[in-house]
């Protein structure tokens, strides 16, 4: 039998998104906020991150295309998998759940759905400039002294 205290926690940490692409329309998805493990384990990889991400399709540079290859779609690779709940996303062809249809893999999503999908986990996660200006300003003078 399943652990209430961790089907609670499992519960609390689920988000609800949706996602709107013109070739399948608004879809639900649910997320979970980034682990602390990937968030460790991929230190590096998010410290190149930007902290005001809005990645426009129409509008890219080579200079944006560049930091989206160098910088994003790495994190995006490892993110992925671990935070989108329903449907599930993998990023390996040989994964044994692809030809059953429990998983969809990541080259199946338009880059749209792929960067929005992105983008909600990172801004659920609190990793956004935004959040962090929040956490600033919320720290008192003494946390500071310290």
């Amino acid at each position: 039998m399943a652990n209430p205290k961790i089907q609670q926690i499992l519960d609390k940490s689920h988000v609800k998104v949706f996602i709107e692409d013109s070739k399948i329309g608004k879809m639900e998805w649910v997320i979970r906020p980034i682990p602390a493990y990937d968030l460790m384990e991929h230190f590096d990889k998010f410290s190149k991150l930007p902290k005001n991400m809005d990645v426009n399709p129409e509008k890219l540079s080579p200079a944006d295309i560049s930091m989206i290859q160098e910088n994003i779609l790495p994190i995006m690779l490892a993110i992925l998998p671990a935070c989108a709940i329903d449907p599930p996303v993998t990023t390996k062809d040989d994964d044994s759940r692809l030809p059953s249809k429990e998983v969809i893999h990541v080259r199946d999503l338009s880059f749209k759905v792929v960067t929005e999908l992105f983008n909600k986990i990172v801004e659920i996660s609190g990793l956004t400039e935004q959040a962090e200006e929040a956490r600033k300003k919320s720290q008192s003078p003494n946390s500071q002294k310290a």
